[in-house]
């Protein structure tokens, strides 16, 4: 094939050069039109003159000039429709824009192909690189002649871009923009190498694409690396994911034991976003903290058969020592965690972590194709710990339940209360799943202990139910202990809430950490937030012994107590719970309309609800409407 095409370019051989050297002395002729085929065998260049510089190939072009030959295009290069270009071995440069139109019959690289300027493709080319060799391309690559200063360059067209290997190297300067611009994907079948520059996918519509059998990439770092999405169709095997923000390089390391469709990932220097610590995901125990300066992105294209795990770095930069400005606060490496933010919050996907407690790495438990399915595509994921429980130690009393300073075991000695937290319907919507064989000794009920946000105390961020004892200390499940928390230790508002009494929260936030320290609600009235815009009612009851109790008779929970109007309590115990028939007496029964928490639900007679709710709660004050301070 080489003596024919050789042979077939001979006269090429001895006009091509005089035409240059007119084209240098006239400074006329600036565009090089090869209409048949073209051979290059030794070191060779196309030099042109001035004005518009271009190689237009609409024949053959063939650069077959040997290990360590170079051939040099200084201007454009378009291979137009019907054209082949093929770099057999060797060095082909291209000091300007490379532009494959979508006629053209073939590109084949089998050595290097450097090019200086952008890249446009409009050329159908087999993705997974069959039939277009295996060689190099370089964009700006490092060979000794260039055009000057180096600028961004960018990848374009309707077709994506295949190369067996590739290597950036790039840097513009432009670091804002990118210096390889990828607003079309290019597809590496073999290897990619880093040298220097960052690659950006504008808009995350055209990532770098990395096939079934390509490697993980070579030397990337701060210096190069790609902002925006990576892909790998890699079916299974480890891959590194040569990401970051463009600032620092961030990687994130896979373990892939099944991906159909292609896995995608991206880095992103901010929080992911607070969201409740709960129960979902492939680890034990609730996390407790995570890293709000920075996460990660994970988007399997077909979720349901696809599964990885994954490794996330954690410490400074290696070229930002200040970077990420955060971190959670890791005592131990053996508590480190991968977390996973979800609707349902954030999840614990383990699983073991290697280092110090400063720098190191942590590795997740697979995440399951059901696990994709179930919570959707692009859920980030960061470091987090499970170290530092606190716990909350409080009394409260519960006014229905009271008897002189203490309260009443009624609804335990009747066997009544639920071993199942009785909070997972609405108005509460809890969705816990604290249970126990048995009620404790010395039980009043359930409760639910919410910590609230020490800067806006709206927000919840952890709900735990537990007990409230006869005595008014509210304890964990095993009816002794405080309750526990997997949060940071810090400050929070401390809110306990029952189901047929107002809520109430601490005035002010509470240093909260391993150590237990006791909050006295029953203390004095100033021991609950006092809400200044509701002058109709204090925040608890005032016994008048010196104890301050939770305003009972909320029977609807919907934080208010009222006789009259829409939603009323007297109702939701006369009609709701007695069906209208007044005279009905529920017992034993645990139910939110017993308000005296006697076991019974009763309209009339001795110890009735009625009466605890018109008397005991309003004063006789049918009108009165007594609402939470929370």
């Amino acid at each position: 094939m080489k003596k024919n095409l050789f042979t077939k370019c001979i006269a090429l051989f001895v006009f091509v050069p005089l035409l240059l050297l007119c084209a240098s002395q006239l400074k006329a002729q600036s565009v090089i039109d090869a209409s048949g085929n073209f051979g290059n065998y030794g070191d060779g260049r196309f030099n042109f003159a001035s004005g518009t510089i271009q190689l237009d190939i609409y024949g053959s072009f063939t650069n077959d000039n040997g290990p360590g030959g170079n051939f040099y295009v200084d201007g454009d290069v378009n291979v137009k429709s019907g054209a082949v270009l093929n770099n057999f071995s060797g060095n082909l440069y291209i000091y300007g824009d490379l532009t494959i139109d979508a006629g053209a019959t073939q590109f084949f690289n089998n050595g290097n192909i450097y090019v200086y300027g952008n890249i446009v493709n409009n050329m159908t080319m087999a993705l997974n690189g069959t039939g277009l060799g295996t060689g190099t391309l370089h964009l700006a690559g490092s060979a000794s002649e260039t055009l000057g200063t180096t600028s961004v360059q960018t990848v374009s067209g309707s077709q994506p871009f295949v190369t067996y290997n590739l290597e950036i190297n790039n840097t513009s300067g432009k670091l804002a923009a990118g210096d390889v611009v990828l607003n079309q994907s290019i597809y590496v079948n073999n290897v990619a190498t880093f040298t220097k520059g960052i690659v950006t996918t504008p808009g995350d519509t055209y990532p770098l694409v990395f096939n079934t059998a390509a490697k993980s990439p070579t030397t990337q770092a701060t210096a190069s690396h790609v902002v925006g999405v990576v892909r790998t169709f890699a079916p299974t095997g480890s891959f590194t994911f040569p990401i970051g923000d463009g600032k620092h390089y961030r990687k994130m390391d896979a373990a892939i034991t099944a991906n159909s469709a292609g896995l995608d990932a991206k880095y992103m220097g901010a929080d992911a976003g607070n969201a409740a610590f709960t129960a979902g995901g492939t680890g034990s125990g609730l996390l407790q903290s995570y890293y709000n300066q920075e996460h990660w992105l994970a988007n399997a294209l077909a979720p349901a058969s696809t599964s990885a795990s994954f490794v996330l770095y954690y410490g400074q930069d290696a070229d930002d020592a200040a970077y990420p400005a955060v971190a959670p606060a890791i005592s131990n490496i053996a508590n480190v965690r991968v977390a996973h933010k979800t609707a349902g919050g954030w999840w614990n996907e383990g699983s073991t972590a290697t280092g110090t407690t400063t720098a190191g790495a942590v590795t997740s438990n697979t995440i399951t194709g059901a696990q994709w399915a179930a919570t959707g595509n692009w859920s980030p994921l960061t470091i987090s710990t499970t170290s530092g429980t606190i716990v909350v130690s409080a009394k409260v009393l519960l006014q229905g339940a009271v008897s002189g300073t203490s309260m009443t075991t009624t609804l335990n000695t009747l066997g009544v209360i639920p071993t199942t937290q009785p909070y997972n319907k609405a108005p509460w919507n809890y969705a816990g799943t604290e249970s126990v064989a048995s009620i404790p000794a010395g039980v009043t009920d359930w409760v639910l202990v919410e910590l609230h946000d020490k800067t806006t105390p709206a927000t919840v961020i952890a709900t735990r139910a537990a007990f409230v004892k006869s005595d008014g200390t509210v304890v964990d499940l095993d009816g002794t202990s405080p309750v526990s928390f997997q949060q940071a230790p810090d400050n929070y508002y401390v809110a306990i809430r029952h189901r047929n009494h107002l809520g109430i929260r601490t005035a002010a936030t509470q240093a909260l950490s391993s150590t237990a320290t006791l909050y006295d609600f029953t203390s004095g009235q100033a021991q609950a937030y006092q809400n200044a815009g509701n002058t109709a009612n204090t925040a608890m009851k005032d016994l008048g012994n010196g104890k301050f109790a939770m305003w009972g008779g909320d029977g609807t929970g919907n934080g208010k107590v009222s006789y009259n109007g829409v939603n009323n309590d007297e109702s939701y115990l006369s009609s709701g719970a007695l069906g209208g028939v007044l005279s009905t007496v529920l017992s034993p029964v645990y139910h939110n309309a017993d308000y005296n928490m006697n076991g019974k639900v009763s309209y009339n007679g001795v110890a009735n609800d009625e009466s605890f709710l018109s008397s005991g709660v309003l004063g006789s004050v049918l009108t009165l409407i007594i609402s939470q301070h929370l």
